[in-house]
């Protein structure tokens, strides 16, 4: 059960018979979805989903409304994010695509701070007279 949450420990993968060699073997999947629920379980796999759909509906949203809002721009962001979602699915994604979704989170993170700091400033001014 802890295996189907957690995931297996490193070198899991699922196991494969080789012909040639007459034996089986641990192989990992080129699925990068099935890859971190065999490392991670299904944690890892809503981790992984939401650090990617997270951003991509933010800067969805920002791309309609302001497209300027975020460097080169919201759409372009949107085009990377979507390109690493669908690259992940037939391959594994090299450590640049995390990368860049760590930034495309930090950028959401502060943009999401932004509009907190300016909800706030305007119900301070709405309660001081």
């Amino acid at each position: 059960a802890s295996d189907v949450l957690l995931g297996k420990d490193l070198g899991g993968g699922y196991r494969v018979f080789n012909k040639n060699f007459r034996k089986f073997e641990n192989v990992m999947p080129h699925n990068e979805y099935v890859a971190q629920y065999l490392s991670f379980g299904l944690v890892g796999v809503v981790l992984l989903l939401w650090f990617t759909i997270r951003p991509l509906k933010r800067f969805w949203k920002l791309s309609s409304t302001d497209m300027q809002g975020v460097e080169p721009s919201a759409s372009a962001w949107v085009a990377v994010i979507i390109g690493i979602v669908a690259f992940s699915i037939p391959y594994v994604p090299i450590a640049d695509a995390y990368a860049l979704l760590g930034i495309a989170n930090a950028m959401v993170f502060r943009l999401d701070n932004e509009a907190q700091e300016k909800q706030k400033e305007a119900s301070a001014l709405l309660v001081e007279p």
